[in-house]
């Protein structure tokens, strides 16, 4: 089965994602996933980026959009953002309001400045923000196969890469560690899926 990223991640994983053999992982498994032409042409590492912001597709982008509208909604019931009193009540007026208010401006400028933190907070710490899509044969090897190593010292961990996917895997191939491939509804947790696909030679 696969390590439950989930379960283990905020009193495990996230404490060892500081270690120097971690961020060394980190930005050695980005720089070559990038390098492999998988990114934007002008694409450079920066530190300051999550891991899942570089993968492939808009993923990452829909999960934030929805943790950011969850999040205002949230703020706003907690008073800690106030709500738009400039904002039309008629529907009619809402488009005009929305591309040419200076109000609307100025709010979404002081709307940014009160989330801003919270969201840097939640891209530096959740589990997605770590879970690099479409990036396994470059991520697997570097990230999660030293995170391997740090969580489980004692099993002896490989790297198994199939045409499709590259996985980690220990020696017996009883535990399967792979962020990409985690499905906490599933009973394997994604180990089955991961393993049969990291099989496959094309």
């Amino acid at each position: 089965m696969n390590y439950d990223f989930k379960a283990n991640w905020d009193d495990i994983i996230l404490p060892l994602l500081g270690l120097p053999a971690m961020k060394k992982s980190i930005k050695k498994g980005i720089i070559s996933f990038i390098n492999e032409g998988n990114c934007g042409e002008d694409t450079e590492y920066d530190s300051k980026n999550c891991p899942a912001s570089y993968g492939r597709g808009d993923g990452w982008s829909v999960y934030m959009d929805e943790y950011e509208e969850k999040l205002v909604e949230k703020l706003l019931k907690t008073g800690i953002l106030k709500k738009d009193d400039n904002q039309p009540l008629n529907e009619d007026d809402l488009d005009e309001y929305f591309n040419e208010s200076d109000n609307f401006t100025k709010y979404i400028n002081y709307k940014n400045q009160i989330i801003e933190p919270f969201i840097k907070y939640h891209e530096n710490t959740c589990l997605r923000s770590y879970q690099m899509i479409g990036a396994c044969h470059w991520w697997n090897p570097t990230f999660s196969l030293t995170l391997a190593k740090l969580v489980y010292p004692n099993e002896k961990w490989k790297v198994k890469k199939g045409f499709h996917h590259t996985t980690v895997v220990n020696s017996n191939e009883t535990l399967v560690f792979d962020i990409l491939y985690f499905d906490e509804n599933e009973e394997m947790k994604g180990g089955t899926l991961a393993l049969y696909e990291s099989s496959k030679k094309e």
